[in-house]
């Protein structure tokens, strides 16, 4: 990690403390999360396995457990969302937004003479915004690491060959994951700054409208526009492709994971 980006890591930790019980909160409902996604295939494997011996009794053991723990799953995603969205979302927000106000107000006259007005609002407003889809990011990608871990402990478990054949697959993804999230992470600053521009250029243009048609300079400064909209949603679109490339490349490496280690249990029970 860079040293600036290590130094910005270490001065956000102060917006976390406000929300630290939700945090708290929301790192046990994470838990629940993956042990339910855990057993759920874990009991739904008993409820097939008693389906095909015909043993009522354990069919409606383990449709109520697989019922029961899917209704819970629900319960807990919305509560999950609650605590992140209305909690901890909500008073980081608060928190950036107040810093960046007075560290505006505080600037010197020389500063808002090279900076215009509409760069002071979008990063008032853009900023907090990119600093969600940090938190999300980081949200989603510890619940899968600790899911990961939960599984790779069973499956090692189970059978010692197999939990080595799935580690294979989840270090291959993580290492996947790590290199195209370099390259998401530079997309994601060029488009940031492309957009900056973009609205910066959009409110003077607004504010000098007037000065604009009295110089008859509408046809070059809407082709300048037209230019920066196109170059703006070019680059919103790469990034957008690269993420769901991320996406479908790491469904495609867990589906062939699966495939391989249920293949492996077959043959191995065959055998």
């Amino acid at each position: 990690m860079k040293k600036e980006n290590y130094k910005d890591s270490i001065r956000m930790l102060k917006y976390f403390k406000n929300a630290r019980l939700e945090i708290i909160l929301l790192g046990v409902l994470m838990l629940v999360s993956c042990a339910i996604g855990i057993l759920i295939p874990i009991f739904t494997a008993n409820l097939i396995t008693g389906i095909t011996d015909f043993d009522t009794e354990k069919i409606i053991f383990f449709a109520s457990l697989v019922t029961s723990l899917t209704l819970i799953s629900i319960l807990e995603n919305q509560l999950t969302n609650r605590v992140y969205l209305k909690g901890i979302k909500r008073k980081i927000f608060t928190d950036i937004r107040k810093d960046m106000l007075n560290s505006i107000l505080k600037l010197t006259v020389s500063n808002y003479d090279k900076h215009s007005s509409g760069e002071f609002s979008e990063r008032l407003r853009n900023d907090p915004e990119n600093v969600s889809t940090i938190l999300t990011v980081v949200q989603y990608s510890t619940f899968s690491i600790i899911k990961n871990f939960l599984i790779l402990g069973y499956v090692f478990y189970v059978n010692f060959f197999v939990g080595l054949v799935y580690l294979t697959c989840v270090v291959t993804i993580y290492f996947y994951q790590k290199h195209s999230y370099k390259k998401m992470e530079n997309l994601e600053t060029e488009c940031r700054n492309i957009n900056d521009k973009t609205s910066t250029l959009l409110n003077e243009t607004i504010r000098g409208i007037r000065d604009i048609k009295l110089l008859n300079m509408f046809k070059p400064v809407n082709k300048l526009l037209v230019n920066k909209l196109l170059e703006s949603s070019d680059k919103s679109a790469d990034r957008d492709l690269l993420s769901q490339k991320i996406y479908n490349v790491t469904d495609t490496l867990q589906t062939i994971g699966k495939f391989v280690v249920i293949m492996l249990g077959v043959l191995m029970t065959l055998n």
